[in-house]
This record gives C-alpha cells, structure tokens and sequence, in this order.
C-alpha cells in the first residue's frame, strides 16, 4: 500500500511542479508583453501618457528585475486560474486581448490538473479498496484453519484463492453492470445488445462463438 501513496503523490507533485513551471513560463511572457508594449499609452503635450500601461500604471518601471518577474508571475497565476484579485490588470488593448487569451488557456490547463488529480485520488481509492479486500481475503483463509484443527492451508492452494479473487475484483465486468442497473436498462434492446456483444464481454463472444450461435 505504501508503494501506491508513494506512486501517486509523485504523480501529483509532478503536475505541481509541471502548474508552477507553466505558470512561470507565462509570466516571464506577460512581462515581455508589458515591457514591448509599454508605451502603447496615449501621450499629451507634454510627453506624458495619460492612458498608462501595465507597465507604468503598477510602477514596473520603477522596480528591480525580479520584482517585475514575481508581479507578472503572480499576475499569471491569478489569471490562469481566473482567480483575479482585482490588484493587478490588463489596461491597453493588447494587453486586455492577452489577458482573454491566458484565461481560455488557464481554464483547459487547469481543468486537465484538476481532472489528473481527481483521477489519481480515484485510482488510490480503488487500490485501497482491493488492499482491504484482500486483507479480508487473507483474515477469512486464516479463519478456516480452525475448523482444520488449525492445520495451516498449503501454500500453493493458498496462492491460486488469492489470486482468483485478485483477478476477480480486479477485472469484475458484472459488478459493474449491476451497478448502473438502472442506466443500462433504459437502453433499447438492441443497443444494449451491441454493447455487451461488441464491447463489454466482446472476447468471450469471440472465443466461444458457436456457442452464442454468433459469427462475429
């Protein structure tokens, strides 16, 4: 069991680190945007711009070069995520069209971790699930030596129980059909047919077919 929390927490901390390598990636490419396009503001008389860009409006001009790296990542962070704190946003018009651009691709990317991650808990779940199982497997084989005179079970009688029922839990097609019951019978005859016939138990119709008086 502790081989799978270990399996599986590498695997969410490598989407973690995949999340904040991204997310970097993005701002350094914000900050690009902001620093190219910095004097896209309108100018008065005097020079002076009285639309003033991300870049002048946050004070980005007047900051070292990792404080503009850490802004423009944290303001990529809350915009992939479509957080928005509301402290920091876009002002011109390229920077608004970028801005857009880094939400629709926030929410796929982070709609995959999300769903990865999900995944990986389901997964643990489920192996979880088998380990106690087979826990429970092992304490009931345990438990029909006393009715032997506690003569242990042989091992090699013991290794095929266990792994029938491994294979069994593990590849059990009529737990899930009963199940959703429900959602299967709501399935016209025919479809439902196919399903069990071409998909669900497809190998068992292929291999005994003149049996199933089927030719495929």
């Amino acid at each position: 069991m502790l081989q799978y929390v270990i399996m599986h927490s590498f695997k969410i901390t490598r989407l973690f680190l995949a999340a904040i390598i991204i997310t970097y990636f993005c701002g350094c490419l914000w900050y690009l945007i902001v620093f190219t396009y910095r004097d896209e503001g309108l100018a008065d008389e005097h020079g002076n711009s009285s639309n003033p860009t991300f870049y002048y409006a946050f004070g980005m001009d007047k900051m070292n070069v990792q404080k503009r790296i850490i802004v423009s990542w944290y303001y990529s962070m809350t915009t992939l995520t479509t957080v928005g704190y509301g402290d920091f946003y876009p002002i011109s018009n390229t920077e608004i069209f970028m801005a857009v651009c880094f939400m629709l691709c926030g929410v796929v990317f982070f709609s995959y971790i999300m769903s990865s991650v999900i995944e990986i808990i389901n997964n643990q779940q489920k192996k979880m699930s088998l380990e106690d199982k087979t826990q429970g497997l092992r304490n009931w084989l345990v438990l029909l030596s006393r009715f032997t005179n506690k003569k242990p079970l042989k091992r090699s009688l013991y290794n095929r129980v266990s792994q029938h029922f491994d294979y069994f839990w593990m590849y059990d097609r009529l737990a899930a059909i009963h199940q959703h019951a429900d959602t299967l019978n709501e399935l016209p005859k025919s479809m439902k047919r196919k399903l069990m016939t071409n998909y669900l138990f497809d190998d068992i119709f292929k291999n005994f077919k003149f049996f199933f008086k089927t030719s495929q």
